[in-house]
């Protein structure tokens, strides 16, 4: 798969991005952006805008969920730089951290896959729990800010007691559970 450069692909698709992430329908992404193709994969707890620039590579941008903020139907986060940022998702701090200074995503998998259920300290950094309308969000604090790290949905199954998610590494979404996307 050939690497894009995390800034380079927010700068050539953040128009995609947040027409996206401001609820434009799933079915109304199609081709116009030259040279790339630009679809949504739908789950039934959210939705990812999947972005393929080229023949050999894809990557999942942002997750949209319902929102938490009564004025908006829809809510969620897009990857910059190793951080998940919010749009209009309930947050605390500004969540605008450019790159995780360490790799947590051994914690954000943890979360995902819910065993880190409950808000703690880890290798002194506070990492806290967000409930969402529809998904809970893994936040750590690190010298003064707030960041997003992880979002944990439920999936539906026999119990309704599956998770499944998406955390940010390397500039980019990672999905676990979440039916190949």
């Amino acid at each position: 798969m050939k690497f894009m450069n995390p800034k380079d692909f927010l700068e050539q698709y953040k128009d995609a991005i947040f027409e996206f992430m401001g609820g434009k329908e799933p079915e109304m992404f199609d081709s116009r952006w030259e040279g790339s193709n630009i679809w949504v994969a739908t789950h039934s707890a959210c939705h990812t805008l999947t972005i393929e620039p080229d023949r050999n590579s894809q990557y999942e941008a942002a997750v949209m969920l319902p929102s938490d903020l009564p004025d908006h139907k829809w809510g969620g986060f897009f990857a910059r730089g190793n951080a998940l940022v919010p749009f209009r998702m309930y947050t605390i701090g500004d969540g605008l951290v450019p790159e995780v200074k360490e790799d947590f995503s051994k914690i954000a998998i943890d979360f995902i896959n819910g065993k880190l259920t409950e808000s703690r300290e880890i290798n002194s950094k506070r990492f806290t729990i967000t409930p969402h309308w529809g998904a809970e969000s893994l936040w750590v604090y690190d010298n003064g800010v707030y960041y997003c790290i992880a979002v944990r949905i439920a999936l539906p199954d026999e119990e309704n007691r599956k998770w499944g998610g998406y955390y940010a590494y390397g500039g980019y979404l990672h999905g676990i559970g979440m039916g190949g996307h």
